[in-house]
């Protein structure tokens, strides 16, 4: 509960925040009191941040029509699902003509919402706009192209529906110096990337692209992208194949440091090929997540297998384990359970050569130095078979 407004003390940066908290009227009350510190505080203000304050349109209203406001640099209204209204009365605040970073994400607003802002007083000032999690749609981004934000570096979109057809109205915005560019679940097709491609984007360092519907062809027009200045490119979630991984490795990228590809359906050689190519191979990110990925499907092909061999499926549960290890020759376990199955089918050798490899992945695997005591033991070698009893003895402790 804030009763203290008017004895808030600016400090420094000049930032007010009123965050997650839940503003009555008797906040309101307290905001008539500005008027003693309208002189010294408000001109100072740079940065207004409510975020998920739960602010009431009228209350905020009142607040941002004072002319005090007017060194106002930032505006953060996260989550406060304030709705077309707000975006008409903001517009009107000509005072606001120093404006450079606006969030106005998880706010309720719509093509109207946008088109609100054709007339807006910040247009030149305007670098940063965050629209995420609202529910623009085409006309949204052609309402968005008429605003024509000369200087925006940073625009979000994530989580709108903008699609292909919206994609088209962005080849309209004129956005040459956005350098990130965030269009996340939007349900952007190949169509959409090409009108992407056609963008002549020339600053571009982050581009999210993530959660759409994204296949080879639409990564084909990437690559007619100029992808120089691009450091981060997430694909992830998207249905994109072998072939657009090919696509991708003809993409000259020159300071790439983060690619996502998870979530895709990329197969693991055309995953592995990809990390031997000169601009790939360096990013250790790019790396850890192949490497987890690959995990992940090994991890479901062990599952599978082991639900196959419980059934007593035992050719199924074999071709399952052995893909389990091709995703991933450092799972112990499937190369184990791999040699039990051979053991049950009188298949001692292949066994013997599970179980020491997966002794070799995990020493410390105790049924594989037991079983591998009696293989050991059924072939005479009793000392090694002590051996091996003795460690899974210990280890099984």
């Amino acid at each position: 509960m804030l009763n203290d407004v008017p004895k808030v003390e600016i400090p420094e940066n000049k930032i007010i925040s009123i965050e997650q908290q839940e503003i009555n009227d008797s906040v309101i009350t307290s905001a008539k009191l500005f008027d003693q510190v309208k002189s010294t505080i408000l001109p100072k203000l740079t940065t207004l941040d409510f975020t998920e304050s739960k602010i009431k349109l009228e209350d905020l209203n009142d607040l941002l029509k004072l002319d005090a406001f007017a060194m106002l640099n930032e505006i953060v209204l996260t989550n406060n699902k304030l709705g077309n209204d707000f975006t008409r009365e903001l517009a009107s605040y000509k005072h606001l003509n120093n404006l450079s970073i606006l969030k106005l994400n998880s706010n309720l607003l719509d093509d109207n919402g946008i088109e609100n802002l054709i007339n807006c007083g910040f247009k030149a000032t305007l670098t940063q706009l965050d629209l995420s999690d609202n529910t623009i749609g085409k006309e949204g981004v052609n309402n968005l192209s008429r605003c024509k934000f000369p200087s925006l570096t940073y625009l979000n979109l994530t989580n709108n529906n903008i699609g292909n057809e919206g994609m088209g109205f962005l080849l309209k915005c004129g956005f040459k110096k956005i350098t990130k560019l965030y269009l996340s679940k939007n349900n952007i097709g190949g169509e959409g990337i090409e009108c992407l491609s056609q963008c002549g984007f020339d600053s571009l360092t982050h581009l999210d692209l993530s959660h759409n519907k994204i296949d080879d062809k639409g990564v084909s027009f990437l690559s007619k992208i100029d992808f120089k200045t691009i450091i981060v490119l997430d694909l992830s979630n998207n249905m994109i194949k072998n072939e657009g991984v090919d696509f991708l490795s003809k993409i000259k990228f020159e300071s790439l440091t983060n690619l996502y590809l998870k979530g895709n359906m990329i197969e693991e050689k055309a995953l592995k090929d990809l990390l031997t190519i000169d601009c790939f191979k360096s990013l250790s990110q790019l790396k850890l997540e192949i490497e987890t990925m690959l995990k992940e499907k090994s991890i479901e092909f062990f599952r599978i297998g082991l639900d196959f061999h419980n059934k007593g499926k035992l050719k199924e549960a074999e071709e399952s384990y052995i893909k389990s290890i091709e995703f991933d020759p450092k799972n112990d376990a499937a190369h184990y359970n791999l040699g039990y199955l051979l053991q049950s089918q009188g298949k001692e050798k292949e066994a013997e050569e599970c179980y020491r490899k997966a002794i070799e992945l995990n020493p410390k695997n105790d049924t594989a130095h037991n079983n591998l005591g009696n293989l050991l033991k059924n072939q005479g070698k009793e000392k090694e078979a002590e051996e091996c009893y003795r460690k899974a003895k210990l280890f099984g402790k």
